[in-house]
């Protein structure tokens, strides 16, 4: 769609071109070019042929599937490397119920060879996806409490213990004594 071609210098000028494809799938930013063709004079000028530049077009829709260098707790499960959107891994995650960033390192701390399983990749390519996942930055805090409810354990997503909550104060690890952090 173009609004305008005004001539500036010899060059027609086009303002607010927008092109538009109707592919299934995202298309990878590919080069281009543009041609016109006019049979009648312009302006009291015959113009004969016009080819642009080759300039790129990129999908606005990948920008919705990109990669986060540093991700949030909060951040659907996808942003981790090696997890493709609606791929086989994120619907074998999803299925499962682990959506979130935050529910994957949950669960690698509860289950991590389950986890391993679910997501079906070893080596390199595991490592990758944990250590990304472990960028995250939080201060959210989870606590365990025993059954008794006398003593509560506090840790952090990544399973690093923060301190202990006893009888309504919470002590932060560098302040207990050798015989509480037993």
């Amino acid at each position: 769609m173009v609004n305008e071609c005004q001539l500036q210098g010899g060059k027609g000028v086009l303002e607010k071109v927008k092109l538009r494809h109707y592919a299934a799938e995202l298309v990878k930013p590919s080069e281009f070019r543009l041609g016109a063709r006019i049979a009648e004079k312009f302006d009291g000028i015959t113009v004969k042929e016009a080819k642009t530049e080759s300039f790129v077009v990129k999908s606005y829709r990948n920008k919705y599937s990109q990669k986060i260098v540093i991700p949030c707790l909060e951040d659907n499960i996808w942003v981790l490397k090696n997890i493709q959107r609606r791929g086989n891994i994120d619907k074998r995650l999803q299925a499962k119920g682990i959506d979130t960033v935050e529910k994957f390192l949950i669960q690698l701390l509860i289950n991590p060879k389950e986890l391993r399983n679910i997501v079906g990749l070893g080596g390199e390519k595991w490592k990758a996806i944990v250590n990304h996942a472990r960028k995250c930055q939080s201060n959210r805090m989870y606590c365990y409490t025993n059954s008794q409810e006398t003593l509560s354990v506090v840790f952090n997503v990544f399973g690093r213990l923060q301190g202990l909550h006893s009888e309504g104060y919470y002590m932060a690890t560098n302040m207990l004594s050798k015989n509480k952090k037993a």
